[in-house]
């Protein structure tokens, strides 16, 4: 049956909408259940590097905008998915900065505006999301940056 959102009966279209829903949800669910993860993810270092470039530039407003899990897998130094690396964020995130910065220049990051969006796909994503959100908190607050963390876009 061929779907009309100016359908005149009005349960019938909500029944539509919530069907359409569901099928949205079900798809995206199984793009993140198949979801691999990567062999290597560094945002971190990518993040303060861009953040030093805007910090070099000659523009009156400076924010950057970054879409991203947080999740660092940086094999060798430091991975959200090493239980050990895991549990190191949870008791010392002071000392996961420093693996994360080890051999970086920063710059004074006075004036940058840094926004980081996400959208947790799980619990866990969330917990370390969260976890991983402090350090970055921690970190760009000492350079004189701003930051701040928007997430969660679901109405559910």
């Amino acid at each position: 049956e061929k779907i009309s959102w100016l359908n005149r009966n009005n349960f019938k279209r909500k029944l539509q909408i919530r069907q359409l829903s569901q099928r949205l949800d079900s798809t995206i669910k199984i793009y993140f259940d198949n979801q691999k993860a990567q062999q290597q993810s560094i945002v971190f270092y990518q993040v303060v590097q861009t953040a030093n470039k805007l910090a070099s530039s000659h523009y009156k407003n400076k924010s950057l905008i970054v879409a991203s899990d947080l999740q660092e897998n940086q094999p060798g130094r430091f991975s959200c998915f090493n239980l050990n690396d895991m549990q190191l964020l949870k008791e010392n995130p002071k000392m996961v900065e420093r693996i994360l910065i080890q051999d970086m220049q920063v710059k004074d990051l006075h004036g940058i505006h840094i926004i980081i969006t996400h959208n947790s796909r799980s619990i866990r994503d969330d917990i370390y999301y969260h976890s991983m959100e402090s350090v970055y908190r921690t970190f760009f607050l000492n350079h004189n940056a701003t930051i701040e963390f928007v997430n969660n876009f679901n109405n559910n």
